[in-house]
């Protein structure tokens, strides 16, 4: 099983994960050793509660997979902390999405699925 970073900083292989049923931690890092992204796959597929970060350690992202798709809210974060966009997911289909300003504020809103 390969995992392929949206980033493209690097490819990962997981072994041993596609008929374990129990949740494997996952913990991804750049070349400098500066942590990028956690989560955990179950029977090979993302699932479970993820974070992202950014390269100085602040959080840029959070989210949730269900078996493999993106589920429920996801939260991207301005490098200063303060919300970007908020993305709600159902069967990892991006079902709408809120974008903010730095105070909060609501810039835009989409639904893309009914």
């Amino acid at each position: 099983f390969f995992f392929q970073a949206e980033d493209g900083i690097r490819d990962y292989k997981v072994t041993g994960v596609q008929t374990c049923a129990l949740p494997i931690s996952f913990i991804r890092k750049d070349f400098s050793g500066n942590l990028l992204e956690t989560g955990n796959f179950k029977a090979g597929r993302p699932d479970g509660a993820w974070t992202n970060y950014y390269n100085n350690g602040s959080v840029s992202g959070t989210g949730h997979y269900l078996n493999g798709k993106k589920d429920g809210i996801w939260s991207i974060f301005n490098a200063n902390g303060s919300l970007a966009y908020s993305v709600i997911y159902q069967d990892g289909v991006r079902a709408s999405a809120t974008q903010f300003d730095e105070r909060g504020n609501t810039l835009a809103e989409t639904k893309t699925k009914e």
